[in-house]
């Protein structure tokens, strides 16, 4: 990966990703301003491993990222993401924590596999309290005061949008970026061959089995 300053890239288009393992929202941005999202969630836990889960997660963000590419005729991205950071909750359940990191990291590494000779992708990572600062001008901004500076203050139909509002927020942010060359998968022990099959998608999961879209 070559480092480039970024100052000298246009921030044409910016993705925010603000990652859960119970909900994953992504935000794409032109010139700051939302023109898609959408929310994520892997396999119920009922019905699959956590590797499994942090799996598909990482899998259907590099799915919807190359899709938006695509859609968007976009040749040059900047993708952030929220790093997994200690705080007074996860102090009190490192497992958390460690899941959390794992979760960063397999999204990264499928990121790796964007770029080709039609997109330069280059990365940012960003601190969960230096998003809410530079979104709402308050570094321990809580989840009302994200909402209501993001795209989805007036749809409260919305059932992510607090997820959706830390994304924008997160893509809102002037971060250290590197560049993503490819060829970086993540390790094969994470593959199951049952990916998106079976009673996991019903009930209270996303209608369409793995998750919702709103443009």
């Amino acid at each position: 990966m070559a480092k480039e300053k970024l100052d000298d890239i246009e921030r044409t288009w910016v993705i925010g990703i603000d990652p859960g393992l119970g909900t994953t929202a992504m935000v794409l941005t032109k010139k700051e301003v939302p023109v898609a999202a959408v929310a994520i969630r892997g396999r119920n836990p009922r019905h699959g491993t956590l590797e499994c889960r942090i799996q598909d997660i990482a899998e259907y963000c590099a799915e919807h990222i190359e899709q938006w590419l695509v859609n968007h005729d976009i040749d040059k991205v900047i993708i952030q993401m929220e790093t997994a950071v200690m705080n007074e909750t996860l102090k009190r359940n490192v497992k958390t924590l460690a899941s959390q990191a794992a979760l960063y990291g397999a999204i990264v590494s499928q990121l790796h596999r964007l770029p080709d000779e039609h997109c330069r992708v280059f990365f940012a990572p960003v601190n969960n309290k230096t998003a809410k600062a530079v979104f709402t001008g308050d570094g321990n901004a809580n989840k009302t005061e994200m909402i209501s500076q993001s795209a989805w203050r007036m749809r409260p139909d919305v059932a992510d949008r607090e997820h959706l509002a830390d994304a924008q927020g997160i893509a809102s942010v002037y971060g250290e970026i590197t560049e993503f060359t490819g060829g970086n998968n993540l390790d094969p022990s994470y593959i199951d061959s049952k990916l998106g099959k079976g009673t996991q998608w019903h009930k209270k999961w996303p209608k369409n089995g793995r998750h919702q879209g709103y443009y």
